[in-house]
This record gives structure tokens, sequence and C-alpha cells, in this order.
């Protein structure tokens, strides 16, 4: 189903064509006509698409319009409408990018394939493959088939597409997921909140008063709890000192977070465009680059005083410290998503996502990995308190607690749509947030 798209739009071909699934007065399987509509286009799809051109690396580097925004965001709703979890939309969207760089296409250049995923005519009427609502619907019915009992959900995304689309080039969608998770970054978190559970309060939801978060981060300094999301690129932050009032850093383009605290000094670390950057609330929160490059994950902890930051590259995680210049050390962990980082005394804790799998390293047992036992995965938090290790992920759209304590046990906090999690301790009191 995969294919090389090269459109001729002739003059002739667009006076016969009304875009939008109407009638066509020319033989669609013939005709050279331009892409169909995916939805109203929205004046905030321009100032998306040129937050994604800094970002996106495969096909579509320096190519994302507000039209294909706007195809983006017809996968993703229909996504959205089915309660099913953001790895289903990145499935999706990784189809898309490879058949047809996001673009609702009604042109039959490969035997009788058309839309915006490429899809047969034995899927469809032409105007159902063409309307990207039934198109998507009929992609994910697809999907489930093929992975019953959510198994989509820790199968690698790459074959999962695949699986649906039976491509002639099996290879060329796994190396378009990263584009499609932060596609879908940007854009599922539409009116996403921040929320906040604590173990004094049995796990309640407490708004924080930001929405359309994309990212969550956290850190304690006296008492005093400080977390920080991202909203359209940019880095907030809201503390209990404070009332929860958004507080722009003065960060741009960022699409992960992390924090910690030396002392009463606020880090902050973010990734732009791939690349690592530090702001201290000692030092203005001006951007620090520590030289890493092709980042699409990160993690922060401090021991006695030293910070160490973590990054995933290419599926491996790299650890880049202020004692050591941030030179990047491989920890031999390969294939990871998502990373987080805690520190036990001065033994240093690596929690990493492979193929939704959580699992974990110490620099006490050689960066071991270490399997906990949660599948399906697709987030990830830890935190210490009194020497017992908790870990935190989302697996459709809930949060799991696994401790040291309890064998790692996963345990729901009842929780759920979360697509993003963090965690801190105050003294004993455990909390957690969530977007």
């Amino acid at each position: 189903m995969n294919k090389v798209l090269q459109h001729v739009v002739t003059a002739a071909a667009a006076a016969t064509a009304l875009v939008g699934g109407l009638a066509l007065t020319a033989s669609p399987a013939h005709a050279a006509l331009p892409d169909y509509s995916c939805g109203t286009v929205v004046s905030a799809d321009s100032t998306t698409a040129t937050q994604l051109n800094g970002v996106l690396t495969g096909s579509l580097r320096n190519a994302m319009t507000a039209y294909r925004v706007s195809c983006a965001r017809a996968i993703i709703n229909t996504v959205r409408s089915r309660g099913l979890s953001e790895r289903a939309a990145v499935i999706a969207i990784t189809t898309s990018i490879v058949e047809t760089t996001l673009r609702n296409n009604p042109n039959q250049e490969d035997h009788d394939s058309v839309g915006l995923f490429q899809q047969r005519a034995s899927w469809g009427s032409f105007d159902q493959r063409m309307n990207p609502t039934w198109s998507t619907n009929a992609f994910l019915d697809a999907m489930l088939r093929k992975y019953p009992n959510n198994s989509w959900q820790s199968a690698q995304i790459g074959a999962v597409c695949q699986a649906v689309q039976v491509s002639a080039y099996p290879d060329r969608y796994q190396v378009q997921a990263p584009d499609a998770q932060k596609i879908v970054n940007a854009l599922f978190a539409a009116n996403r909140p921040v929320f906040e559970a604590s173990s004094a309060n049995g796990w309640q939801n407490l708004p924080t008063g930001i929405t359309g978060s994309s990212g969550v981060a956290a850190m304690s300094i006296n008492g005093t709890k400080y977390v920080y999301t991202l909203v359209n690129g940019s880095v907030y932050e809201a503390s209990s000192a404070n009332g929860w009032q958004n507080l722009p850093t003065g960060i741009g383009g960022a699409s992960a977070v992390a924090a910690i605290s030396v002392g009463t000094t606020k880090y902050l670390y973010t990734l732009v465009n791939g690349g690592v950057f530090e702001a201290s609330s000692a030092n203005g929160w001006q951007n620090l680059p520590t030289g890493v490059t092709g980042a699409s994950a990160l993690a922060a902890m401090s021991v006695n005083g030293a910070k160490y930051v973590y990054t995933v590259v290419n599926g491996s995680v790299f650890e880049a410290s202020s004692a050591n210049g941030w030179q990047n050390l491989p920890t031999g962990i390969g294939g990871a998503s998502a990373v987080a980082a805690i520190s036990v005394g001065t033994t240093k804790y690596l929690y990493t996502l492979v193929n939704g799998g959580v699992f974990e390293a110490s620099s006490a047992n050689g960066w071991q990995n270490l399997p906990t036992g949660v599948t399906g995965a697709s987030a990830l938090a830890a935190m210490s308190v009194n020497g017992a290790k908790y870990v935190y992920t989302v697996v459709n759209g809930g949060v799991f607690e696994a401790s040291s304590a309890n064998g790692w046990q996963n345990l729901p906090t009842g929780i759920g749509g979360a697509s993003a999690v963090t965690a801190m301790s105050v003294g004993t009191t455990k909390y957690l947030y969530n977007s």
C-alpha cells in the first residue's frame, strides 16, 4: 500500500474536482486531483505546523503545513472519540505519514488505494475511504482485530502499522514513529489539565488550573511544591506557594521537561529541537545547551549536589553530569522510549520503557536491566521515600504504581485518561502529577 506520491495538479483537474468528499465529474482512477479536505483548517494550525517543523526529523522534516496539521487532528480526534490511548493515535499517524505524508489523497496511484491511509477498494467505497473519520475508524478496527486484548499497546509501533497495511515496505513505518509521537503530543493535549494526587488524600485528583499541557515535571524545596508543564512548546511553573499561578520560564519550542533542586536552587531541563537545555533559578532561567542532540525523552536527578541528566537518543539512554562536563555516557539500555531517574543515598536508579515494559538499572549493579512486570506502558516517573523506590507508569490512560516494598506489584491510583506522569515526595507524603 505504500507509495511515493507525486502530484501533478492540472488546471483542468482542479476545475472538475470539488474538495471535501463531494461528487467528482472526472474518474478518480484517472484524474490528477488535489488533496481532499480533512476538515476546517484553523489559524492555530499554522502555528502548530511551525512548531512541529522545528522538531520533526523524518519524512515531514520542515514539511508540516496547516493542512497536514488538520489531517493529523482529524485522525487524533477520531482516536480520542473512541476512548483509545495516545499510542493508538501514534500508530495511526505513523501509518499516514508513510502512506501519504498526512494528506487525504484521492488519486489511485497504486492500484485502487486512496485516502489518508491509502486503503484499497476492498476496505470500502471511494467516498468512505476519502472520509477522514471513516478511514481512521476502519484503520483502528483492523488494528484491534489483529491485536486483540490491547496487545497493540505493547507491540512495536512499526509492526502494528505493517500488520494493518501489509505493505511491500515494512521497514518504513518504525522510523517515522518518533515524529508521529511529536505530532500527537502537539495535538492530543487540547484542554488537557494537570492533576495532583497525594498519598495523604487518597489519590484524589486536584486540578492545578493548567490546561492544554503535554508533559509534566515536579520538585519540592523546603516543603514547597513546584510543578512544570508544557503548553504549546512553552514551559510553565506552578507552585503551592503561589496558588498554582502559571509562570512562563522563557523557554519556547520545548517537547519534554524535567526538574530537580540542589539545595534551594531549582534546575529545569527541556528538549528543544532534540537538544537538552538547562535553566536555573540562580541564573534567571537562561537556557544553557548541554551538547546533546537528537534527544527524545528526559529525566534528571541530583546526588550530593551533583546534577545528572538522562535522555534517549535513537533508543539508547545517555547520561550527562555536572561533574563530567556533560559527557554523554551510554548506559547499555537499548530500545528505550522514556526514562526516569531517582537516587537512594548515593546509588542512582534509572528506569526506562522498552516495548511497553518498565526496566530498572542501578549504578550499584552495573546498569543491569531488571524488568518490573509492567506491560503496555507509555509514560514513566519515579521517586524514593525513606529508601523505598516507587515507580509510576501509564497503561491505557491509567496511572499505576509499583514499589520495591511491594514486590513491584502494580497498584492503580484511580486516575484515568492520563498521558504523562511525574512524582515527588514531601517528607513521607507522595505526590503524583499527571496530564
